[in-house]
């Protein structure tokens, strides 16, 4: 009989399991370590995936004004000739002339790329300017695009910004199709020259959002209207 309860005493002393407090604490702890880096990798991912995407933005925009900018220049022509037929006519206004302003360029030619929209008796004409302004906040430029489809009526102007990322817009002005034989310019005045240029030169420097310069390059090819 005492053999029978000594048996039955030991196996209940031998079957009851719990845990420590210490085993508790490392559990805690290890689960805690576990979502910390879950966290850390979650938030990483989002990050990642935001700059991934702003990169693209950054590459859209690049396209975006090389695009403009080259619908804009294939369409130049000789405002003069419009009307009178001569091809000697040179204009008040130069159909293209472009300098730097500093660091930055500017450029400014007649255009027939305009959309007079729907319905409206305006004509596709207008005189186009692409230039910078710097902002002191950033320290970057914003790249307008203006319009004025008047030419001599500055109260028609319609100027917007197409880019607030700018470091570098930089254009080069080439005389000659074949670029080891061409001379380049950073200037050009088509009263000056009697013609327009046969290649422009386009540099972009954008600023990227890992505060790195990223720089975009195209040749444009104009045609020729004299």
């Amino acid at each position: 009989m005492k053999a029978r309860i000594s048996k039955s005493h030991s196996r209940c002393q031998t079957s009851g399991k719990g845990f420590t407090l210490i085993e508790v604490v490392i559990a805690i702890f290890i689960g805690s370590l576990v979502l910390i880096t879950l966290y850390a990798s979650f938030f990483q991912i989002i990050k990642s995936k935001e700059i991934a995407e702003s990169e693209l933005e950054l590459y859209h925009e690049s396209r975006v004004i090389m695009s403009r900018l080259s619908e804009d220049l294939a369409s130049i022509y000789a405002r003069g000739n419009v009307y009178d037929n001569n091809s000697n006519f040179i204009s008040a206004i130069p159909v293209l002339e472009g300098y730097p302003e500093g660091d930055q360029s500017f450029i400014r030619f007649t255009s027939l790329s305009r959309d007079p929209g729907l319905n409206e008796k305006d004509s596709d004409q207008a005189l186009v300017t692409y230039f910078t302004v710097k902002d002191d906040e950033t320290g970057l430029y914003k790249l307008y695009r203006s319009e004025n489809p008047y030419f001599a009526d500055d109260s028609n102007i319609v100027s917007y910004p197409i880019s607030e990322n700018i470091i570098l817009f930089k254009l080069n002005y080439m005389d000659g199709i074949i670029i080891d034989d061409a001379n380049f310019s950073d200037s050009w005045n088509t009263n000056e020259r009697g013609k327009v240029p046969d290649l422009v030169e386009l540099t972009l420097v954008l600023k990227s959002p890992r505060d790195e310069e990223v720089e975009f390059r195209t040749l444009i090819k104009l045609r020729q209207i004299y």
